[in-house]
């Protein structure tokens, strides 16, 4: 009990000499219990470290998750026509009538300035033939043109709201008709524009299509379907 009075007197003597000195409190119990102070830096470092890992890891998933990937839907305007490589004396004629396309894209970004899409595209027309003069009147008749096609293409912003893109259309068509088989591997070439606002954009794009241009089953003067229509779209960011 002395020994213990005597060092609590002592401890209490040092508090007071440190005080006038100018010493800190802090200081001064640094001095004393220095093991109690350090602990107490140790936990504060620890909190401190695991908020700012915590902060950038957050960060970084929100930045990249808002710049690799997009999503949108479409709807195409456009007018098509079945066209050969040579014109054919005394065949029948076709018109396509009522062509419409809607769709749905994936985009991920690769690099800034490119980014790699792919979706699905589903288009429909109806095609009028009429028989080659015969000197018989013969009616036209109307037949129904279904395409699922799958696009790869690359696109390139060369801008802030414009870009391009192209690739390879793959193309497969539902059921079958007198005109040729459109399934086969085609291309698309576009030029759009983009608005942003938070995370969503809207875009229109003009575009060029040429579907069958390597036909699964081909002809001897096999058609092509030729496509030129915009396509007007909302897409996400995520």
């Amino acid at each position: 009990m002395p020994m213990t009075r005597s060092f609590t007197s002592k401890h209490n003597k040092f508090i007071q000499k440190a005080r006038k000195s100018g010493l800190s409190y802090f200081f001064a119990t640094f001095i004393i219990h220095p093991h109690h102070v350090m602990q107490h830096f140790t936990s504060l470092q620890k909190q401190g470290t695991v908020k700012i890992v915590l902060f950038c890891l957050f960060s970084a998933t929100l930045c990249f998750a808002q710049q690799k990937n997009r999503f949108s839907v479409y709807y195409g305007l456009t007018d098509s026509a079945l066209l050969r490589n040579q014109e054919l004396e005394g065949a029948a004629s076709d018109d396509n009538l009522d062509s419409k396309e809607f769709g749905a894209k994936y985009s991920r970004v690769l690099t800034p300035k490119f980014a790699l899409d792919t979706g699905v595209n589903f288009f429909s027309t109806t095609v009028q033939i009429t028989p080659a003069p015969m000197g018989i009147v013969v009616a036209p008749s109307k037949e129904q043109l279904r395409l699922i096609s799958i696009p790869l293409s690359v696109t390139y912003s060369l801008e802030k709201v414009l870009y391009c893109s192209a690739g390879p259309i793959f193309d497969f068509q539902q059921g079958t008709g007198s005109f040729d088989s459109q399934s086969g591997v085609g291309y698309s070439l576009g030029l759009g524009g983009k608005y942003q606002f938070d995370s969503y954009f809207l875009f229109v794009q003009p575009n060029f299509k040429r579907h069958s241009t390597l036909p699964y089953s081909r002809e001897r003067y096999h058609q092509k379907l030729t496509q030129f229509g915009v396509e007007i779209g909302l897409g996400w960011m995520f």
